[in-house]
């Protein structure tokens, strides 16, 4: 059988931190040296997806990915991570980790995150990374 990472990160909305990554097991719940009240709105959990960029990087929801498309048309804009539903061709949907009109896959490049880095989401960065 096998298995998947189940990893979360906190962002700590009143004091605008990130947690470091914590694993989620079967049995037990595993926190480095951070404590969360999940149902105190003070705090948003993002859910790691399971894939990695191009460099490897660890892609969580919320997160700021860009694409290179090609020579001729360059980066695409940049867009956050999230689950949805898209078609994938014309008589299917397909539901997973979509940024703007595409999935994601070791294709993108993690440049930041949503809660951290939200100018990034302004598209005179661009290829600025």
């Amino acid at each position: 059988m096998e298995t998947r990472e189940i990893k979360f990160r906190v962002w700590d909305v009143k004091s605008e931190t990130m947690s470091d990554p914590f694993f989620v097991g079967w049995k037990q719940c595993h926190f480095e040296n951070f404590s969360i009240d999940v149902c105190n709105a003070r705090c948003k959990v993002i859910q790691f997806t399971c894939l990695r960029d191009k460099n490897g990087k660890e892609i969580y929801e919320g997160d700021i990915v860009r694409w290179y498309w090609n020579e001729i048309n360059g980066y695409g804009p940049n867009a956050v991570v999230s689950m949805g539903t898209r078609r994938g061709s014309q008589y299917t949907k397909c539901t997973g980790w979509i940024a703007e009109d595409c999935f994601v896959d070791s294709k993108c490049e993690v440049i930041g995150n949503k809660f951290e880095n939200p100018e990034m989401l302004n598209n005179e960065y661009n290829g600025h990374y």
